[in-house]
């Protein structure tokens, strides 16, 4: 879910209807009352033929959606897209993905993020883009096209383990998160950050999380810190279930809230308030209040 400049709710998934209407697949807006915009562009089925992971607005107020479809209104689009502030394809970004040799990503792209140059960020489970190897994690020029300076010391990135969530700092560093142990070979635990040049940050962090543990969801908070949500329950020698933060030298602090599931979102309000949604067994999504 995102929110557009008017307050009206984005919604992607994989869905075959809204609020019983079946012309509302995979993508759709609601107005502010929470009903559904049908004079949004998609609406109609007209927008992504499979599903969408997720929803991004830049700064321009223009949409930008990740997932596994393969096509959106009619035009070839691999997994990653952008729309107009009214839902309509930009033909300016990923046309060159029509051509059968540079098709995009090969596999899903769960979640992206949108640098202050206009670049799309995406993690995902793919090993290529289009007949490029670039495996799991790739930066995008503004018009769509693989950036392929995105790399470490000039080696293309190689996780072992799948990126499952992006966020970027107030310096345009890059947090990842997943179930990886390594990135280019170097020890990292679940939890990286690269520079915004792409190259591993050496400086942070390390062996962060345990083996056994999944980052599903990663958000930065205004004194730089990085909120880690999941499927874990220890972050380094400290117990800490589900939901941890980090400073900014990638260094565990005190924040612990003590969940009993998986959290799957994170948020951070400006007043510093945290949100977090996911399988808790006791109410499904919580509110956690927390001054910083």
């Amino acid at each position: 879910v995102e929110l557009d400049a008017e307050d009206r709710a984005l919604i992607g998934g994989a869905f075959y209807g809204f609020n019983g209407d079946s012309r509302a697949i995979n993508l759709v807006r609601l107005n502010q009352e929470g009903r559904l915009d049908t004079k949004f562009v998609g609406y109609g089925g007209n927008n992504c033929n499979t599903i969408v992971w997720d929803i991004v607005r830049d700064s321009e107020g223009k949409i930008w959606i990740s997932g596994d479809f393969t096509v959106v209104q009619g035009r070839k689009r691999m997994r990653v897209a952008r729309l107009d502030r009214e839902g309509v394809l930009d033909p300016s970004f990923g046309a060159a993905m029509e051509d059968p040799l540079n098709m995009g990503p090969g596999g899903t792209v769960r979640t992206l993020a949108v640098d202050s140059q206009g670049r799309a960020l995406i993690p995902g489970d793919f090993q290529s883009f289009g007949s490029t190897p670039f495996k799991k994690i790739a930066r995008l020029n503004p018009d769509g096209s693989l950036d392929p300076s995105f790399t470490s010391d000039g080696v293309r990135y190689d996780l072992f383990g799948q990126t499952l969530s992006l966020a970027l700092d107030a310096e345009g560093r890059i947090l990842i998160g997943g179930d990886f142990v390594a990135v280019n070979g170097v020890p990292r635990n679940r939890l990286a950050r690269l520079g915004g040049d792409g190259n591993l940050d050496l400086s942070f962090g390390g062996r962060t999380m345990p083996e056994s543990a999944v980052v599903n969801a990663l958000a930065v908070d205004s004194q730089r810190r990085c909120l880690l949500g999941g499927e874990f329950w220890r972050v380094g020698a400290l117990q800490r279930a589900c939901l941890a933060r980090v400073t900014p030298n990638g260094t565990l602090d005190g924040f612990a809230p003590g969940l009993d599931g998986a959290v799957n979102a994170v948020a951070v309000q400006p007043d510093g308030k945290v949100w977090q949604h996911g399988s808790v067994p006791t109410s499904g999504a919580i509110r956690i209040a927390h001054h910083v």
